[in-house]
């Protein structure tokens, strides 16, 4: 089941615009800091963090979507 759920956030993280999709994969899967983000991709601080609430937030409603039909 872990598995599934992986592989469902894979599928919604793809479905995110660029922005999102970059700031958050930088942030959860590759573990940096909202500053280096920020200074890899060219983007203010508070874009990141918003980038990235917006991200999870998008993604946390789709999965419960998914999961409350099951």
């Amino acid at each position: 089941e872990l598995n599934d759920a992986v592989g469902q956030v894979k599928v919604l993280m793809a479905e995110l615009p660029d922005n999102q999709k970059a700031a958050m994969q930088l942030r959860d899967i590759e573990g940096m800091s909202y500053q280096e983000i920020s200074e890899t991709l060219a983007m203010p601080l508070n874009q990141v963090k918003t980038n990235i609430f917006r991200a999870r937030k998008h993604i946390r409603s789709k999965l419960m979507q998914l999961w409350t039909i099951k």
